[in-house]
């Protein structure tokens, strides 16, 4: 008995030598899908996105502000992310504001908000 659990619960030595190593092996497997570099992005989308999405709830309800949001992160460059994330905190202004026009004139970003059936930034030609 080990810990008051009775001797059957305990996993034999064999099948802790089989199963060990796959377990092993699947997490390896699954923190090598998860770069550091695609954790990077991640943030900085997500810190854009906390910039933006305030922009274009002053233009339309929030619901519909969250689907422009992320066709507007599609359509942006890595550069322009950057940029957008830097103003994290700033409650708007002009450079976020011309980013999101800027964005939102963008084909891809147009024809994003098209297919999903979402009305288009006003100002954004």
């Amino acid at each position: 008995m080990l810990w008051g659990v009775p001797d059957r619960h305990v996993v034999p030595r064999a099948a802790r030598r089989v199963v060990g190593p796959r377990i092993g092996f699947a997490c390896l497997a699954l923190m090598a899908a998860c770069s550091p570099q695609s954790a990077a992005d991640a943030v900085l989308r997500q810190a854009a996105g906390s910039v933006v999405q305030p922009i274009v709830e002053g233009w339309m309800q929030p619901a519909q502000a969250e689907g422009v949001t992320r066709c507007l992160l599609d359509a942006a460059q890595p550069d322009e992310l950057r940029a957008l994330a830097q103003d994290v905190g700033t409650m708007g202004g002009t450079r976020p504001r011309a980013g999101v026009l800027t964005l939102g004139s963008r084909p891809a970003a147009r024809a994003c908000i098209g297919a999903a059936g979402l009305p288009q930034i006003p100002g954004a030609l």
